[in-house]
């Protein structure tokens, strides 16, 4: 609102006004480039300004950090805008540029930008890689990174050196891009790559890693025609795929008849242990696993027919014919089904547990008792139990049968199991001398006993060892 008013010296009421004008400072704000500018040596840039009272030309210079580097023009028009037509090709690359605008007249009066980018352009494809995996038919994701001032990047696919297709001619340099659909025509192979190039300039681009593109698919390893699973008990699956799997289902059948989802969905990691193999299955030898991929139910692989069977133990002999003799060796055997690897042997009188003949023993099918106990009294309700060593739960009895003295009257008898005077453990001999006194082996306490007819004691005679009056079993 400043006004300049003329008037006669002589007669004040005699002036002229003019027009309401403006005072105001002089300055030059620069408004590109920004801090988030990046310029590339050897390609066009723009500056742009705006200025206040400055009405001669302006001098636009180039800045890193504190020191000039270049003379963009000497002298412009100040109409705001500038067209650097080759940013100066030897420039260094550098985060910390200034353009600085002054007025030619007056340097005093000047602008400068925030500190900016100029580098080289590149391009740095960061996926697919080479443990990267395409299928036909999916969508994918490629991702990039880039410097300098790149628009647009085009994407194309080469199969070796052989180019196979663009996948886009065009698309803004946002570091990603998704293809809907990798061509279903594409054939199987490991040495494709990815291409991404500045796309107003083909010289400027990099190439992925070689990777695969091919059909997805599901083999099954592990259950195999050797293998037995056990109602009850966890299971172990095992497979192999190609293509692009994210998670996999895996079913039972029995035959071709459908039994149960194992597992709707899970990660493609090549295996899965199933926790525990539904206890209702009926036996069979005709079981399959089939693993299909989750999201298409028609990618899939079926196993090997294998086994499901109970645990099972049974008992062979001795039977309901047999007939124990006090003192002599006698075989038990059985047959089991099922992961069995050790079982336990008892002896039953009745429902009284007996003896434990053997904790544990290899499942081989046959055991042989190195002398039933002499002090077992005769009978015939006697059992044999045969259970899983580590699952007492898995077993099986004989069918009752006799044990008896070897062909002679019953007499006397005296004794029981122990270390004392008038006890047995493990007795391997007998012997009766012409006063009628009765000598007992006593095997695994190492010593001979003495008795009476009627069974008194009246001596003991030996101790472990290889020595005189020494005994080793």
């Amino acid at each position: 609102d400043y006004k300049v008013r003329i008037s006669s010296i002589d007669d004040s009421s005699v002036y002229g006004e003019s027009d309401a004008f403006r005072i105001a400072d002089k300055s030059i704000t620069v408004t590109s480039p920004t801090s988030s500018t990046n310029w590339s040596q050897g390609y066009s840039a723009d500056i742009t300004w705006t200025s206040k009272s400055v009405t001669n030309n302006v001098i636009i210079d180039l800045y890193k950090g504190s020191i000039l580097k270049s003379t963009v023009v000497s002298s412009t028009e100040n109409d705001g805008t500038y067209t650097w037509t080759e940013v100066d090709a030897s420039l260094a690359d550098g985060t910390d540029y200034k353009v600085r605008i002054s007025s030619t007249d007056d340097s005093s009066v000047y602008g400068e930008s925030g500190e900016f980018t100029i580098e080289g352009k590149s391009v740095t494809v960061t996926e697919p890689t080479g443990s990267t995996n395409w299928s036909q038919g999916n969508p994918v994701d490629i991702t990039w990174t880039s410097t300098g001032a790149i628009s647009n990047v085009k994407i194309d696919l080469y199969k070796g050196i052989t180019f196979e297709e663009t996948i886009v001619s065009s698309t803004e340099n946002d570091g990603t891009y998704t293809w809907t659909e990798v061509t279903p025509s594409l054939v199987d192979g490991s040495d494709y790559k990815v291409r991404i190039s500045d796309a107003s300039e083909s010289g400027i681009y990099d190439e992925s890693d070689e990777f695969p593109i091919e059909g997805k698919s599901v083999t099954v390893t592990t259950p195999n025609s050797a293998t037995t699973w056990f109602p009850g008990f966890s299971a172990s699956i095992n497979w192999t795929t190609t293509g692009v799997i994210s998670n996999v289902k895996i079913d039972l059948y029995k035959g071709i008849t459908f039994e149960e989802t194992i597992v709707s969905s899970t990660g493609n990691d090549g295996t899965y242990t199933w926790p525990e193999v539904n206890p209702s299955l009926a036996d069979g030898v005709d079981y399959k696993v089939r693993i299909s991929d989750a999201s298409d139910s028609g990618v899939y692989s079926e196993s090997e027919t294998f086994t499901i069977e109970e645990k099972s133990i049974t008992v062979t002999e001795p039977t309901s014919s047999t007939v124990w003799f006090k003192g002599c060796l006698e075989d038990i055997t059985w047959t089991s089904k099922g992961a069995v690897s050790n079982v336990g042997i008892e002896l039953y009188k009745g429902s009284t547990l007996e003896k434990t003949v053997v904790n544990s023993t290899e499942n081989d099918g046959a055991y042989t008792w190195e002398g039933v106990d002499i002090f077992h009294e005769p009978g015939t309700d006697y059992k044999v139990r045969i259970s899983d060593a580590s699952d007492s739960g898995v077993y099986d009895e004989s069918d009752e049968f006799q044990i008896t003295l070897s062909g002679y009257e019953f007499v006397l008898k005296w004794g029981s199991e122990g270390s004392g005077d008038g006890q047995f453990d493990g007795i391997s001999g007998v012997a009766v001398d012409s006063s009628g006194n009765v000598y007992v082996a006593d095997n695994e306490n190492h010593r001979i006993q003495k008795f009476t007819s009627d069974g008194a004691f009246l001596i003991k005679w030996g101790s472990q060892g290889s020595g005189d009056g020494q005994f080793d079993g």
